[in-house]
């Protein structure tokens, strides 16, 4: 049903249920007006409400409303919420105080199910719950994210005058584990673009705050799905992100300052959560083809999952992006928790592990990641959750350890010996050439890609001079290379290298045809 509202409107009752536009806009006493969960209604005038205003949601949709005016009209926003299990939020209107939300929230040992994050203290002492009861002095702040949970699946009405102008929200670096991550909130009742979309470059949450967030490592957001969180940014597979009404999500600061929340960044499209104009293959293991990629943008997203924790990286593929950084591509790994998996960036990471790498799209076939993870498990799988990769890209999981390459199709199952900790055991590569299963010595390996070819391969942080004789002694060739070469034209027959890297020089033979030693 669409509605278009031309000039003044009076409402005594009326639902939305697709689209509505109105110059101004009245609702009388007693008179309700309901946004269902598919509505979306835009006021360019006045907005007042004597009567009842509700935005709905379902667990796929919510209502939007964007009013342009300076009208402050009490509405009331019914958040959908899965029951028994936490989910992040934010509040859309002001004069919401906790002690009057008593939807069916899950109570515990005095608490009660809703709370917010505290980065001042350390470890999971970051949330703070309040108690049942809670006086009116604990107002829920808009623009301030928190928790929330009810006992059972159904909405919570936030009901309080509805914000109307361009929002800021105080984000602090403290020390601790938790010192830089602080938690916000769409202060909204409409959609906030969250990253770059065509038709808007700038009037997005990230362009606007890409300098408070984190020094140019940690332009993302970080959302909770119900079980996990996951990064985006302009790199994870979506380029128009949207923040649902009253979701909250976290932030990396790079200082003491402040992200703000404007009234352009409002828009109406989206689900629930974040959502966008590409959506994943329905076969994660099987990307499209090449006429289906789309603005060379390219993703391959795995899972670990550690029996007590499951996390996500993503390597994306770009014309915009280096080896090195790229802020609103790049983003640090989130670091909350116990169990991580994140990838190493090539060129200067600092020391920082990224959730979300952004290479050159030119580099598709050409690269090695390093990837760590972080675990105290003694069995951890890894499997692959999205893949956008051009038909006849192959990616292998190498695992030093065990001196294997394994290309990921199913769930890959590790038994670890000992506690993981960062990097050294597991490298992504990222290959249009078969790799066979080659015995690895320590760094540098060799194995053949063709009938008279073979590829050595060292670590991305040495650069390396070689010399290959064949077995009479007889220099064949001489080679400066970084981490990764190709010698092509070696005739049958046993070959030896001698390899130099920052003053040590190994010697190792191998044999061109099948067979590596």
């Amino acid at each position: 049903m669409k509605k278009f509202m031309k000039t003044k409107f009076l409402i005594f009752f009326s639902l939305i249920s697709t689209f509505g536009f109105s110059q101004n806009l009245t609702i009388n006493n007693g008179a309700t007006l309901t946004i269902s969960k598919d509505g979306k209604l835009t006021v360019s005038g006045s907005l007042t409400n004597s009567g009842d205003l509700y935005i709905e949601q379902d667990a796929d949709e919510s209502g939007s409303l964007i009013a342009k005016s300076a009208s402050t009209p009490t509405i009331t926003l019914k958040k959908y919420l899965v029951g028994s299990q936490w989910t992040l939020i934010g509040i859309p209107v002001t004069g919401e105080v906790v002690n009057d939300i008593d939807d069916n929230l899950a109570t515990n040992s005095g608490k009660s199910a809703i709370g917010y994050w505290d980065n001042d203290k350390a470890g999971g002492a970051g949330w703070v719950t309040f108690n049942t009861g809670s006086t009116d002095a604990n107002e829920l702040v808009p623009t301030r994210g928190y928790e929330i949970m009810r006992s059972s699946s159904g909405t919570v009405s936030f009901t309080g005058t509805m914000l109307n102008s361009d929002q800021t929200q105080a984000i602090t670096t403290e020390t601790g584990t938790n010192g830089n991550w602080n938690l916000v909130g769409n202060p909204f009742p409409s959609y906030l673009n969250m990253t770059d979309d065509s038709s808007d470059a700038t009037n997005n949450f990230l362009t606007a705050n890409a300098s408070a967030l984190g020094n140019g490592a940690y332009v993302a957001v970080y959302a909770w799905d119900g079980s996990n969180y996951d990064t985006y940014n302009q790199s994870d597979g979506d380029s128009q992100d949207k923040m649902a009404p009253g979701d909250g999500f976290f932030v990396y600061a790079s200082s003491d300052t402040n992200v703000s929340f404007t009234e352009a960044m409002q828009e109406h499209d989206g689900g629930i959560g974040f959502v966008g104009s590409v959506a994943p293959p329905s076969d994660p293991l099987n990307g499209p083809n090449n006429s289906e990629v789309l603005n060379r943008e390219v993703y391959y997203k795995l899972k670990m999952d550690d029996q007590s924790e499951n996390k996500h990286v993503l390597i994306s593929f770009t014309d915009q992006s280096t080896k090195g950084l790229d802020p609103g591509y790049d983003a640090g790994v989130f670091r909350i928790g116990n169990s991580h998996i994140y990838s190493k960036l090539l060129d200067d990471d600092n020391g920082i592990g990224f959730s979300i790498q952004s290479l050159p799209y030119s580099e598709i076939n050409n690269v090695v990641v390093p990837l760590a993870i972080d675990s105290k498990s003694s069995k951890i799988s890894i499997g692959v959750v999205q893949n956008t990769l051009p038909l006849g890209t192959l990616v292998y999981m190498e695992d030093r350890s065990l001196k294997t390459f394994i290309e990921i199709d199913n769930d890959y199952t590790v038994n670890t010996n000992s506690e993981l900790n960062g990097y050294g055991r597991f490298y992504l590569h990222f290959t249009n050439d078969i790799i066979p299963e080659l015995p690895t010595d320590g760094d540098f390996r060799i194995f053949k890609i063709s009938e008279n070819e073979v590829r050595l391969m060292g670590d991305s942080d040495k650069n390396y001079n070689a010399n290959i004789y064949d077995f009479s002694g007889r220099l064949i060739k001489t080679l400066n290379f970084d981490h990764k070469i190709d010698v092509n034209n070696l005739k049958k027959g046993i070959h030896v290298l001698k390899l130099s890297s920052e003053g040590v020089i190994t010697t190792k033979k191998f044999v061109v045809e099948w067979s590596f030693y």
